[in-house]
């Protein structure tokens, strides 16, 4: 099923002033703020649940090491997007296997709900949910 190009036209100037030639650049970008934010939404808990697990008093820490990273990385990243030269793709940096590794720890690994903190975890355990708190924290920035 197919909509006519006048029938989204008239739908969405329901909603916004917009020329006929911008439609389709309003409706990729709309969906792409639209799946950015569904899945910061669906990784956040992720990173709640991953805080957590290194036991509450480590949260203040976490919290000011986000601060510092955002007061670090905010400027730096608007400095790299706005060199002429530079390809926006190499200012990420790939996390696919950071994630998957995280998902896996998740899974295969049962914390009992009277966990006292990170005193038995080993040293890749607490630096993966220390990295993922801090990289999502700075999602939204980049």
């Amino acid at each position: 099923m197919t909509i006519s190009k006048s029938r989204i036209e008239t739908i969405v100037s329901w909603f916004v002033t917009v020329h006929p030639n911008e439609i389709s650049a309003l409706i990729y970008s709309a969906s792409s703020f639209f799946f950015i934010l569904s899945a910061y939404f669906v990784v956040l808990p992720l990173r709640d649940e991953g805080a957590i697990s290194l036991g509450l008093g480590t949260l203040p820490g976490l919290f000011v090491g986000s601060l510092l990273l955002t007061l670090i990385v905010a400027p730096v990243s608007t400095l790299i997007f706005s060199l002429p030269n530079l390809s926006k793709g190499k200012g990420f940096f790939p996390v696919n296997s950071i994630i998957k590794e995280e998902l896996n720890i998740m899974v295969n690994q049962t914390i009992p709900a009277n966990s006292g903190g990170s005193g038995k975890h080993g040293w890749f355990f607490i630096s993966v949910r220390i990295g993922l708190f801090l990289w999502v924290a700075q999602l939204l920035i980049l």
